[in-house]
C-alpha cells in the first residue's frame, strides 16, 4: 500500500477497501497492508531485491524457501510440500538474477538520478544533452531514455521538435507510438494536430488490441483536440467494452466497477461541453 501524498499509510486504507469490495467475486483470500514502518517493503522485499508486485515468499519450517511471482505456484507446490523441489538450485538462479538486476538498477537509478537533478535546477539543455546520451544505450535505458526526451521536449521546448523527434523514433520502432500517444495525452494546451495524432495512434492499436483504457485515452485526445462529437463516441466505446472486460478473468485486476463508473462520469463532462 502506497501513502497518499506525505501522508502516512493507513490514508491509503479506504482506497485498499474499496478496490477490495470492488474484486469481491474475484479475491477469495485474506488482504493485508503494509504499516507506517513499511515492514513487508524493509524487512521483505528489499533483502530480497524485489522493486514491485505481485510476489510471493513461500515459508517452509521458519525458511524463505523460494521467491518468485504468484503465478508459478500451481506447479511448485506440490515438490515443496514433497520435499522434492530442488532449493539449492533455485537459490543458485535466485541469486545470480538478483546480483545482474541490481547492477542494472543500480546503473539505470544513477542515470535518470542525473536527469532529475538536471531537471530539478531547470538546466533542461543538460537534461537533454544527457537523454541524447542515454538514448543511444540499448535495453530499458535507452527507450526510457526516449520517451523521457520526447515528454522533456513536448514540456520544456518546442511541440514542433518534440513530433518531429517522436515522428523520428517511431520509423525506428513503431512500438514507441502508443508510448507517444500516452505522453501527448498527459499534456495539456497542446495543438489540435498533435492532439488528434494521439488519437489516430490509438485508433490504429486498437484494430489489434480493443481494451477499453485505450478508447478512454481515444476520447480524452478528441475532446483536447476540440472535437467534442469523436469524443463522446470514444468513451461510450470505452464503457460498453469495460462492461465486457469486469466480467472476463483476463482483467481481473485491472478492470473494476469504479472503472466503468469512471468512464461513465467522464462521458457525462466531456457532453457538459
Amino acid at each position: 500500500m502506497g501513502k497518499t501524498g506525505d501522508k502516512p499509510y493507513e490514508t491509503s486504507l479506504p482506497a485498499v477497501e474499496k478496490f477490495v469490495k470492488s474484486s469481491a467475486k474475484r479475491i477469495r483470500y485474506n488482504v493485508a497492508v503494509d504499516n507506517n514502518a513499511q515492514d513487508m517493503v524493509n524487512l521483505w522485499l528489499k533483502p530480497a531485491g524485489i522493486l514491485g508486485i505481485p510476489t510471493t515468499f513461500i515459508v517452509k519450517q521458519g525458511k524463505i524457501v523460494w521467491i518468485g511471482h504468484p503465478i508459478e505456484l500451481d506447479t511448485l507446490m506440490d515438490p515443496i510440500l514433497n520435499g522434492t523441489y530442488d532449493f539449492a538450485a533455485f537459490k543458485k538462479r535466485y541469486e545470480d538474477r538478483k546480483s545482474a538486476s541490481s547492477k542494472a538498477n543500480s546503473e539505470m537509478n544513477e542515470f535518470f538520478d542525473a536527469v532529475k537533478l538536471a531537471e530539478n535546477a531547470k538546466d533542461y539543455n543538460k537534461a537533454l544533452q544527457l537523454l541524447d546520451e542515454g538514448s543511444q544505450k540499448t535495453g530499458t535505458i535507452g527507450l526510457i531514455s526516449k520517451l523521457r526526451k520526447f515528454s522533456l521536449l513536448l514540456e520544456h521546448f518546442t511541440e514542433a521538435e518534440a513530433m518531429k523527434y517522436g515522428k523520428e523514433v517511431i520509423k525506428e520502432n513503431p512500438g514507441f507510438a502508443t508510448a507517444a500517444a500516452h505522453t501527448i495525452v498527459e499534456k495539456d494546451n497542446l495543438s489540435k494536430e498533435t492532439y488528434l495524432f494521439a488519437a489516430e495512434t490509438f485508433k490504429t492499436a486498437l484494430e489489434t488490441n480493443k481494451y477499453s483504457a485505450m478508447y478512454d485515452n481515444m476520447a480524452l485526445c478528441y475532446f483536447k483536440a476540440g472535437d467534442i462529437s469523436l469524443a463522446i463516441e470514444a468513451e461510450k466505446k470505452a464503457v460498453e467494452l469495460a462492461k465486457l472486460e469486469v466480467k472476463d478473468p483476463k482483467f481481473e485486476g485491472y478492470v473494476f466497477e469504479d472503472t466503468i463508473a469512471g468512464y461513465e462520469e467522464t462521458s457525462k463532462s466531456i457532453k457538459r461541453h
